[in-house]
């Protein structure tokens, strides 16, 4: 995590939080005169509904909020814990917003250092003079860095295995047979 968070004077954070969005087919498929043909057993198996329906199911609805609520919950662990704040500054109800927006003249860059979720306001100028004092000067009116790319060609991770190492292979496309190209999963390719 960062140990200083800096934000432009004219910039704002505004967090809406996760959400979840199917789109429905249903009737656009019975119009153009499509047929599904689905078999699915249990109760939590969703990721056909958008053939089969025009709106989400109340299995499909639990299990979408109760990933989505898990995932806004760590995300507010996380900021709380790290910038050392209290929960309700993420979750403000519309009044609280609208009298802390009053309070600052409606700058929303002023909100942000207020909350505590950024630690000052800085241009982009401020920031590379502030890095260079920290890091050095490259000679060219900025800070001593390294791209991300040049940053990645020095690392070279070992993917050697030991007898008693477990590999996990994430693999994501269509699966087909035989020696297949990118975006699909074909069995010889994975196993090679």
């Amino acid at each position: 995590y960062a140990d200083k968070v800096y934000m432009a004077p004219d910039g704002g954070v505004l967090i809406k939080g996760y959400s979840a969005y199917s789109m429905y087919y249903k009737t656009l498929l019975e119009k153009l005169d499509v047929s599904t043909h689905v078999f699915r057993v249990g109760t939590y198996k969703s990721a056909i509904e958008p053939f089969i329906r025009d709106d989400m199911s109340d299995a499909a609805k639990e299990s979408a909020t109760r990933w989505v609520t898990q995932l806004w919950s760590a995300f507010v662990d996380d900021v709380t814990t790290n910038r050392n704040i209290n929960a309700k500054v993420l979750n403000p109800t519309m009044e609280e917003l609208l009298t802390e927006m009053k309070s600052v003249d409606g700058d929303l860059a002023q909100l942000a250092v207020k909350m505590g979720l950024v630690d000052e306001l800085a241009t982009r100028q401020d920031i590379r003079t502030l890095f260079a004092k920290e890091f050095g000067s490259d000679g060219k009116d900025s800070y001593n860095a390294i791209s991300y790319y040049d940053y990645l060609a020095t690392i070279r991770p070992d993917y050697t295995l030991a007898n008693h190492d477990i590999a996990v292979v994430v693999a994501s496309g269509a699966i087909m047979d035989g020696q297949q190209p990118r975006g699909t999963v074909g069995g010889d390719t994975v196993a090679s």
